[in-house]
């Protein structure tokens, strides 16, 4: 058995923690030990961990080398090291073989505890260096530390080729793409869009993330208001998430100030966020997905996809990975709200059909195969 600490993941449940939630139900029990670290406070993520026996540690967020600059959240030194102290304790007393930053903020302390443990360390980067929100200064804390990475997992080619860019050695790199399990068959959808339009006055939009201006939420307000003023009104759009440690509060004002000013309250709901994706999946027609900045590899898009709900999305980062134009969803050049309206008004009239001939391949037991076989390798070295 492989005792395995995972460090970073949030305490709410994204789309990092979907993907960690789903690999470490799918190991079996006799072949890793896990222990995660979550970087917040308790709640839906250590709930779900805590369901799946997997125990937990919650810290509020640190970066060893830049403090808070990553969340730009005022920290004084003494919160500082007794979080990192609560970490190291943690990880002495459990004793890891392998440490894994979940996340780019945890790479600093799994770097540190890699040094002191003397074990090795590993990150998977769900998040690309060259995004214009990653701080210069967090760039290069991430470059020193990730000499005592062993390897960078990249959920996406795009990630890969963003990674030694931003300085990742390419020898370190390796691409695991993200995998999911089978869904339940209750949730496979295959009803043609104009079929639904007969069915009920509404088609059902959904989009889901972190709200922040880089997840493009502002171009699809304004695309769903071009549809208004064209006259086409048989949708609705449901905005599933929210801000993240305050980043993205002023978007999110705008962001309503601009529903409220254009007559969209009736149409645009702001949800939050969900414990109940699948709940979520069950009551959408389209997700829509209008990144403007590098998304690596979406796990809602790799969710939708998998349980046939028509995905429209931008051709930006590991986007095109997921998506092929026309089959399981559609793409559009990110920012380009005339695009995205257009796209929106033709699949709402019905006018817009996908061909659905390629299989979904982001399987979990791919994932979960290929990341064994890297945990193996370090095993083998040290």
């Amino acid at each position: 058995m492989t005792k395995i600490l995972y460090i970073g993941a949030a305490h709410f449940i994204g789309g990092a923690e979907r993907v960690l939630l789903n690999f470490l139900s799918h190991v079996h029990p006799a072949t890793i030990n896990a222990r995660v670290i979550i970087f917040g406070k308790t709640g839906a993520m250590s709930d779900a961990l805590a369901k799946q026996q997997v125990k937990s540690l919650c810290v509020q967020h640190i970066n060893f080398f830049t403090g808070s600059v990553w969340f730009r959240v005022p920290i004084i030194p003494f919160q500082y090291l007794w979080r990192l102290v609560k970490i190291f304790r943690y990880a002495i007393k459990y004793k890891p073989d392998i440490i894994h930053a979940w996340c780019l903020p945890a790479i600093d302390v799994s770097a540190l505890l890699s040094i002191l443990l003397r074990r090795p360390a590993l990150a998977t980067l769900h998040m690309s260096l060259t995004v214009r929100h990653v701080p210069e200064i967090r760039r290069l804390s991430i470059k020193i530390s990730s000499a005592k990475i062993t390897s960078f997992i990249c959920v996406s080619e795009a990630t890969k080729r963003a990674a030694i860019d931003g300085g990742v050695a390419e020898q370190k790199s390796i691409t695991i793409h993200n995998g999911l399990p089978e869904p339940a068959p209750a949730f496979q959808k295959s009803t043609p869009l104009n079929e639904i339009s007969k069915d009920r006055r509404k088609i059902r939009l959904s989009c889901i993330g972190v709200i922040q201006e880089r997840k493009g939420q502002h171009v699809l307000l304004q695309a769903v208001h071009r549809l208004k003023k064209n006259g086409i009104n048989n949708w609705e759009l449901k905005i599933v998430g929210d801000v993240f440690r305050g980043i993205g509060t002023d978007y999110k004002k705008n962001l309503l100030a601009y529903v409220n000013s254009h007559n969209l309250s009736a149409s645009v709901i702001f949800k939050g966020w969900s414990r109940d994706i699948n709940s979520v999946y069950a009551h959408t027609d389209i997700l829509v997905l209008p990144s403007i900045d590098f998304d690596p590899f979406p796990t809602v898009l790799l969710e939708a996809t998998q349980i046939g709900i028509p995905a429209i999305a931008g051709t930006i980062g590991g986007i095109p990975e997921i998506i092929i134009d026309g089959d399981n969803g559609w793409l559009f050049p990110p920012g380009n709200v005339d695009a995205l309206s257009h796209i929106l008004a033709d699949a709402l009239e019905g006018k817009l059909t996908l061909s659905r001939n390629t299989p979904f391949r982001f399987t979990l037991d791919r994932q979960v195969k290929e990341t064994l076989a890297i945990y193996s390798k370090l095993r083998g070295k040290h």
